[in-house]
């Protein structure tokens, strides 16, 4: 996946904040006046130039009164507020406001503008350790290191490697077609980019849609080409998941990708984590660390802030404002943790290791074993003396008189059972293929901790998750 720009603010979350504007003036003073002269077009909005004292954002309120020469003050010291409260000024009825040159009878109030209270708020940045530089062109960037001002959407632009920008498109005319590039989604978050076939996410209706092994996985809002072990099944309940293996329904699966079809999800937490929803820390295991971040129990969460101040943890100091915490989060690839894998050996194959690995397979039916009646047999005078051994040997005959066990033994082969080789002195049984009848289930499809055991060509092996 791409969007490694998105790794650098570290394990902090990436809330989706609003783009803030900041005001258009920061001086004080007679600079200021254009709030009244601008916003009123009558002679009281002269007087906004007398409102040099002011600069607080919540003088904006007196703006509204642009109709009299003091209200055409309060829109100029609203205007001073700067970043702070740059509509503060906007507002008189008979004017437009300090900072916008709309008139004040549009709407745009210190109140309802780009003010101090509704602009820049204790929920503008996030402490990180690390923050992408915010930019307009790339004259903004260092291009002598390969940086270019990388376009992110709505949520802005930073300065980032050019070879980790994403280039938007909507057909494949600004791709690079002669080196295999497409435009093709590679993120279920943002809009299509130029990629490679590799790399892009394949839309299916189907399974065999999909090459590679994949599957059709319907739990996102589209559906695409996944591993199997990255579609987990979907559930309402514990008992549709295969609790055996540890799997448990989660229900709250969209606090991790709000793009999923499915409300709920069988998931191994050793695996893939279950989030806990909660109001307060009390909810949590805080006895793990664990606290309250965004109505999830987590043991760490982003700090808010409004300026580099605000950070106080050695590893997050940066107030980090750029389109790097406001930009969507990628999407959530899931795991179903090790799953079963390889060619699963067919029910003849594990008839003939044993009746034990037939009778274990999934889809396998044990029927009567096979064998012959092996090795070389005793004469039959070893048998002298003992009748009842003497006369189910093969070949030879007891005397009662002398007591000797006359004959030829015949050979150990002509014992068709185990039952009379058994019996045959020197002869012994030797077990052959198990009948074992039926369709081995693939590995694929066996329970994990019980992967090996069921069909000995079946292994573990560690999911690919993202």
């Amino acid at each position: 996946m791409t969007w490694n720009f998105l790794k650098r603010v570290g394990s902090v979350a990436l809330v989706g904040l609003g783009l803030v504007a900041l005001g258009c003036s920061s001086k004080k003073g007679d600079d200021d006046s254009t709030g009244g002269q601008s916003g009123q077009k009558g002679d009281s909005g002269g007087k906004g130039g007398s409102g040099a004292g002011g600069g607080s954002g919540t003088s904006g309120t007196g703006g509204t009164a642009g109709t009299s020469e003091t209200g055409g003050s309060a829109g100029a010291d609203g205007g001073t507020g700067g970043a702070t409260s740059g509509t503060g000024g906007k507002g008189g009825a008979g004017g437009s406001s300090g900072t916008s040159g709309t008139s004040g009878s549009s709407g745009m109030s210190g109140s309802s503008g780009m003010s101090g209270s509704a602009g820049m708020s204790n929920t503008d940045g996030i402490c990180a350790a690390t923050c992408s530089k915010s930019c307009t062109s790339d004259s903004d960037c260092d291009t002598s290191q390969g940086e270019l001002c990388c376009n992110l959407g709505d949520s802005g632009s930073i300065c980032e490697a050019a070879t980790q920008c994403p280039r938007f498109c909507t057909d494949d005319s600004k791709c690079d077609t002669t080196r295999g590039e497409l435009c093709a989604p590679v993120d279920l978050s943002y809009p299509n980019e130029c990629t490679t076939a590799a790399a892009a996410l394949t839309s299916c209706k189907v399974d065999t849609d999909c090459s590679s092994g994949d599957i059709c996985c319907g739990i996102y809002d589209e559906n695409i080409c996944l591993p199997p072990s990255e579609c987990p099944a979907t559930c309402t309940k514990s008992s549709d998941c295969n609790t055996g293996s540890g799997e448990i329904c989660c229900t709250t699966v969209k606090e991790l990708e709000p793009n999923l079809s499915a409300d709920g999800l069988c998931l191994n937490p050793t695996y893939s984590p279950c989030p806990q929803t909660c109001k307060q820390s009390t909810d949590c295991q805080t006895d793990v660390g664990e606290i309250c971040c965004d109505g999830v129990c987590s043991t760490s969460c982003p700090k808010s802030c409004k300026t580099s101040a605000d950070c106080t943890s050695n590893s997050a100091r940066i107030c980090c404002m750029s389109a790097s915490v406001r930009a969507p989060k990628p999407t959530y690839f899931f795991t179903t943790g090790p799953t079963c894998s390889g060619t699963a050996y067919t029910c003849t194959t594990l008839g003939e290791l044993g009746s034990s690995y037939c009778s274990a397979a999934a889809g396998c039916t044990s029927g009567s074993s096979s064998g012959t009646c092996e090795f070389t047999p005793e004469p039959c005078s070893y048998s002298d003396d003992f009748e009842s051994e003497c006369e189910m040997h093969v070949g030879c005959s007891y005397d009662v008189d002398t007591g000797l066990c006359d004959g030829t033994p015949a050979a150990c082969a002509t014992n068709t059972s185990s039952a009379t080789c058994g019996a045959d002195v020197g002869c012994e049984w030797v077990t052959g293929s198990t009948s074992c009848t039926g369709s081995a289930k693939p590995c694929s499809s066996l329970p994990s901790n019980t992967c090996s055991s069921i069909n000995p060509a079946c292994f573990l092996s560690s999911s690919s998750g993202i």
